[in-house]
């Protein structure tokens, strides 16, 4: 386990996602190996980019728009019809005792059950990809209001600039000026 403490203080106790109280928090530590070259090209490059939702919405929006080209282009109602025209044929097989045709019917609505049932599958996902788009752009959307509404330091900078400048200007009494900017530059 490579950990600081005996077998009898906790030192073979799992840790990460294989402790029993593992919710989810902290990251790095205990990451499968696999993952862990990723997580630390992820801490290297720019915290805007981990910051944005972006690649999230483009990687779902791809998602799901893969779903929508591979999904069966039968409408649901047919598929059902299908469905169940398939397992009534299977009924007259098994009924007739021709295991030859038993078979053979067993296969296609085994086959056409297994269409329907991925086409949920994929209707399924693409309608939750739908819901974390939706989450994820209004995320992103916050995200760009709050980082428009950021002043930068050189920004706040200026603002202060213009202001001893204002005041230098405009206040005639030394004493009061000198206050004042010294009260400007105490919060700078």
């Amino acid at each position: 386990m490579g950990r600081a403490r005996c077998r009898l203080h906790g030192g073979n106790a799992p840790v990460g996602i294989d402790a029993s109280g593992y919710r989810g928090r902290g990251w790095s530590k205990y990451l499968p190996q696999r993952l862990q070259d990723i997580y630390r090209q992820l801490e290297e490059s720019d915290p805007d980019a981990l910051l944005s939702h972006k690649e999230g919405i483009k990687l779902i929006h791809t998602r799901q728009q893969d779903l929508l080209r591979n999904a069966d282009q039968t409408p649901s109602h047919e598929l059902w019809e299908q469905t169940v025209k398939a397992y009534e044929e299977l009924q007259h097989a098994l009924a007739s005792g021709n295991a030859a045709r038993v078979k053979e019917r067993k296969a296609k609505f085994e086959a056409t059950l297994k269409r329907g049932y991925v086409d949920a599958l994929s209707w399924q996902e693409i309608v939750s990809l739908e819901e974390n788009l939706r989450r994820l752009r209004e995320s992103e959307a916050r995200r760009m209001k709050d980082a428009a509404t950021i002043i930068t330091e050189d920004k706040y900078r200026m603002i202060i600039g213009y202001i001893i400048n204002s005041i230098n200007t405009r206040v005639k009494d030394p004493d009061t000026r000198m206050a004042i900017i010294g009260d400007l530059q105490a919060i700078v």
